[in-house]
This record gives structure tokens, sequence and C-alpha cells, in this order.
């Protein structure tokens, strides 16, 4: 007799649609659609900055930035003490999401545009 019979499940039937649930958030202006960030630019004097942080909120808000921030969450940095002889290294390996999230930052002038353009309102404008 064989003791590993295979077993055939019937597949699931479709029980029911959902229709109570909101659609997936992506390909939107993270920045237009946050009324209190967009009010508290033009309060801070940083109003001249709304081009570009409508070019950021498009990118933070498309489906390719929202996933690679998924991916970049569920694979955290692994720290690396030794090498395999028992030297000590201290590296800090990152996915790739990561890595892609970082260049979209730079890539937008994030890590110095408010000593760049040191304008009113420029650290505003970056936070």
């Amino acid at each position: 007799m064989d003791v590993l019979a295979r077993v055939s499940l019937p597949a699931s039937p479709q029980t029911h649609d959902v229709t109570n649930q909101p659609p997936p958030l992506a390909d939107y202006d993270a920045f237009e659609t946050d009324r209190a960030l967009t009010s508290a630019v033009v309060d801070a004097s940083a109003a001249w900055a709304q081009p570009h942080l409508h070019a950021i909120g498009m990118r933070a808000g498309s489906a390719d930035a929202i996933e690679l921030g998924f991916e970049a969450n569920a694979n955290p940095p692994q720290l690396k003490a030794f090498d395999r002889f028992g030297n000590r290294i201290d590296e800090v390996a990152f996915h790739p999401a990561y890595h892609a999230l970082m260049a979209d930052a730079v890539g937008f002038g994030l890590h110095a545009s408010s000593w760049r353009e040191p304008k009113l309102g420029a650290h505003v404008a970056r936070a």
C-alpha cells in the first residue's frame, strides 16, 4: 500500500466579490493629497518649492516606489560583524530596494537641498 497517497483538493470556489474595500493606493501625488503638508509648505514660506515637491510626490506615490518600500521593509539591513575567518568587518548589507529608494532621494536632491538653495523656507521644503 502506498503510504504517501496523493490527495487532490477541489478548486476553491469563488465565494463572493469584495466590494467594501478601497482600490489600492498607487500612482498619485503624495504631496498634493496631503492638505496639512501643502498648507504647511505655504505657511512656512516654501511655496517656491511646490513644483519640485509635486515631482517628489508623484514618485513617492508611484506603484513602483510603494512596492520598493514594501520590499525594503520586509528585508531589514543585515549586520555582518565577522568574515568567515572570524575577523571583525562590521558591514551592513542592504536590500536592493533600499538602494533604489535612496537613489531616488539623492536624485531629487533631498540630501542637501536646503543648503544648495538657501532660500526662506528651505528647511521646510526639504523636510
